[in-house]
């Protein structure tokens, strides 16, 4: 399929699910409560994400449902902090970014050339980003489960990451 039909898909895609969302707030006025402004916002970048997952599937690239699943993620982080209104977890969320980018590079994996490295890649990037969340999340915010045992988790990381080279995983 050249660029010009995957870009027409795409569009067309995307049309299709907007257009279906704003008839169904045409039918079912009720849903708009789910787009107030003070707690809804994240929902359109999770919206978003999903429109990009989907139309990576559709025209079948495989960089499209990583960046959609990034979106995802971003949105449900956005979405977890302003319902909960704790801003300050940025100083330790933002590890979990590579995680998400792990998790479409696994969800796409069968569409590269190369599968088995894109799903290692993608265990790697999940791992190591839920290693850090934990350390950063231990260090500078309000995760209490290793208690000081915390930096555990640094030789942990450090011991795989001497390990992988000589692994090959």
């Amino acid at each position: 399929m050249t660029e010009r039909r995957r870009s027409g898909l795409t569009g067309g895609l995307v049309l299709i699910v907007i257009g279906v969302v704003l008839l169904a707030l045409q039918l079912a006025p009720e849903l708009t409560a789910w787009l107030n402004p003070r707690w809804g916002w994240p929902l359109i970048i999770l919206g978003l994400g999903g429109l990009v997952t989907l139309a990576g599937f559709v025209t079948w690239q495989a960089g499209q449902v990583t960046g959609g699943c990034f979106l995802i993620g971003l949105g449900c982080i956005l979405y977890w902090q302003n319902a909960t209104d704790s801003w300050s977890s940025w100083a330790y969320m933002w590890p979990l970014f590579p995680g998400f980018t792990g998790v479409g590079m696994i969800i796409s994996c069968f569409m590269t050339e190369s599968p088995r490295r894109a799903f290692v890649s993608g265990l790697w990037s999940i791992f190591t980003s839920a290693m850090l969340f934990v350390i950063f999340g231990s260090f500078l915010g309000n995760l209490t489960l290793l208690g000081v045992y915390w930096p555990v988790l640094v030789i942990l990381l450090g011991v795989a990451m001497l390990l992988r080279p000589i692994f090959k995983f």
